[in-house]
Parts: structure tokens; sequence; C-alpha cells
């Protein structure tokens, strides 16, 4: 589970590691969202059309770069 920083992602991650849906969120979606991401350790990957993946990066992380 995403805890600390919330990067914008937060919702999706949570909802599917541990089915998690937010008080106020919409399951629809965060179901639809997840259905092109994938996670894998501390990182989540946006599924392009084209097949390629995307690292889905937080804000404060674009900032410093």
């Amino acid at each position: 589970m995403v805890t600390h920083s919330n990067p914008w992602y937060t919702d999706i991650v949570n909802y599917m590691v541990a089915g998690y849906v937010p008080l106020g969120g919409d399951k629809r979606k965060l179901k639809y969202d997840a259905r092109c991401h994938l996670w894998d350790g501390p990182y989540l990957y946006q599924v392009c059309f084209d097949g390629l993946l995307g690292r889905c990066v937080p804000m404060v992380e674009e900032v410093k770069t």
C-alpha cells in the first residue's frame, strides 16, 4: 500500500494490491484504470497502446529532475 508522499496514482495502486476503494471513490473508474496498469515492486507502469511500458512518476519526482 502506498502511504507516504501520496502520488497521483495512489488509489489505483491500493485498488490493484488490496482491492481498497477510498470513501467517495468510484470502484468502476478504479477498475477501468487498473486494467491498463501493471504493479511491479515499488513502481507502477502504464501499458501503452503499442505494448510498451511507461513508468508512472509521482509529481515530486518530476520536479526534482
